[in-house]
């Protein structure tokens, strides 16, 4: 028997005892009915808890309402992300990210791991860096990535002056106009390093060399998934409070 591993993104109560989770994998987005999750002394209960990795083996649900879980284990519980209250603020933002777009991306075991690599980097390290990165190289997974490296109009990656949000990209100072609205602010520099370096070359040396200011980008990233994809996101809000 070959066990499916994946992490849960989301959880809803279903009838008094049940709930439905749903868990990313390797291949996509999966429901599943866990009964007895509402119950904390059930066995059951630890395996529908958010931002938990779990190896599983399910019951089909061709002829029934919902695929079923029928055994599982916990591979890791985040535990030092869940004793932050700010970490597990970010990672509750990155499962909702997470949850929201899965279905939109063609590479499913990249965005598993990537989505692994995401929350292990929150558990040992800053988290807010974490939460941009994800957010930044999921728009490149979802194929609406912003051009920071050239202009957008003419393609030349000389005298550029500033990001247009309405084109998505840089603009150069000969293709710029005057009525135009340019983001010009020193985070295009942070944004265009944390894009364009590979995961596994980011550390911290390099976000020490960075001027990294967490609000401007986080509003630079709210406006852009806002503008293409119509997203605004419920956590961010809530953590805007706090």
């Amino acid at each position: 028997m070959i066990l499916l591993e994946g992490i849960i993104v989301k959880s809803i109560k279903y009838q008094d005892s049940s709930k439905i989770i749903y868990v990313i994998t390797k291949n996509g987005l999966m429901s599943l009915l866990v009964r007895g999750a509402n119950n904390i002394k059930a066995k059951n209960f630890s395996y529908s808890q958010l931002i938990t990795k779990i190896t599983f083996d399910y019951l089909d649900g061709k002829e029934q309402k919902f695929n079923i879980l029928k055994q599982a284990k916990i591979v890791d519980n985040y535990s030092i992300l869940k004793s932050d209250y700010m970490k597990i603020q970010t990672g509750f933002l990155i499962l909702e990210y997470a949850y929201e777009f899965i279905n939109h991306i063609d590479n499913k075991k990249l965005f598993y791991e990537f989505l692994e690599y995401t929350l292990d980097n929150i558990s040992k390290n800053n988290e807010l860096i974490y939460s941009i990165i994800f957010r930044i190289k999921l728009l490149y997974l979802l194929g609406i990535a912003p051009v920071f490296n050239k202009c957008i109009k003419c393609h030349k990656d000389e005298n550029l002056i500033g990001f247009s949000l309405d084109k998505s990209g840089m603009i150069c100072k000969s293709c710029y106009k005057n009525d135009e609205y340019l983001y010009t602010g020193k985070s295009l520099l942070t944004m265009r390093v944390l894009f364009l370096t590979k995961p596994q070359d980011l550390n911290n040396k390099l976000f020490d060399s960075l001027e990294i200011n967490f609000n401007d980008i986080n509003l630079f990233l709210n406006l852009y998934y806002d503008k293409y994809l119509g997203f605004k996101s419920k956590v961010d809000k809530v953590i805007k409070k706090m």
